[in-house]
């Protein structure tokens, strides 16, 4: 009897302990998720749509001693040193293939001679001027470069004045201002460029050292204290009492209320300066 309580009392130490030890192994972890970052995704560049021609004439235009040729009649497409460049809707593009595979590009790596030409200049062209075809374009403007082949032709000539070009910005700023105001006139790619507000005045303006003119509500002040220098050690002061004094050591002549100054004879006592001509 005395063995069977033993044994039971052994069989419940034995149970009890692993319990213990795997309760003790026992790691309780709670996965907590991490915050959600938003990330602001970047704009959507406009690629420019296809042009509707798709072999299209071509016109070179001076920029500089350098020839820059475009598509007469559309805004903004220019072709030079073997790659094709689109100024549309205020971005620049470039492709090394006509009317497709445009990719943006920034203004910096864009060449000075095609940023220097209007986006409009091919639509303002004169009636006459030379069209080059689409197949003799591809295959000599390499050359014609090489040799200033255009600079020959009078009507380059003619484009090269500066007269000539000035006239035409002038006509492209014209309508600019236009398609600020009706927008459905714009051409297809133009992007008006927005115009920085005027500072505000402050009301204050500085005409010389030391003087302040005020234009807002206020007294005018001309300068300090009132004084206005006539010559060196004169002063012609007018301030409160209406006192004028005339040189050094002069009189000051106040007239007294309703009667008018008394002026000293010519030449005689009381410090007077003689008159002297108007122009010497």
């Amino acid at each position: 009897m005395k063995r069977l309580a033993l044994g039971l009392v052994g069989i419940a130490m034995a149970a009890v302990i692993p319990a213990k030890n795997v309760a003790a192994d026992v790691n309780v972890s709670v996965t907590v998720p991490a915050p959600a970052v938003a990330v602001a995704a970047p704009a959507p560049v406009v690629v420019p749509p296809p042009l509707e021609v798709q072999t299209p004439e071509m016109v070179v235009v001076p920029s500089g001693s350098a020839y820059v040729y475009m598509v007469p009649n559309v805004y903004g497409v220019y072709f030079y040193n073997g790659f094709w460049f689109r100024y549309y809707n205020g971005i620049w593009f470039r492709s090394a293939v006509y009317n497709s595979g445009w990719v943006v590009v920034r203004p910096a790596l864009v060449p000075r001679v095609v940023i220097g030409v209007y986006p409009e200049y091919a639509m303002y062209l004169p009636v006459g001027y030379y069209r080059i075809g689409w197949g003799d374009f591809h295959h000599h403007w390499r050359d014609w470069g090489h040799n200033h082949h255009w600079h020959h032709q009078p009507w380059f000539k003619r484009e090269m004045r500066r007269d000539v070009r000035l006239d035409r910005q002038r006509h492209i700023q014209r309508d600019r201002n236009t398609w600020h105001r009706d927008p459905g006139k714009r051409p297809a790619g133009y992007q008006p460029k927005a115009v920085a507000p005027k500072p505000k005045s402050s009301g204050v303006k500085k005409t010389g050292p030391g003087a302040v003119k005020k234009t807002g509500p206020g007294a005018h002040k001309v300068a300090p204290s009132g004084v206005h220098k006539t010559g060196p050690g004169g002063t012609r002061k007018a301030g409160p009492g209406g006192a004028h004094k005339v040189g050094p050591g002069g009189p000051v002549n106040k007239p007294a209320p309703g009667m008018a100054p008394k002026t000293p004879p010519r030449g005689g006592q009381g410090g007077g300066h003689p008159q002297t001509p108007p122009h010497k």
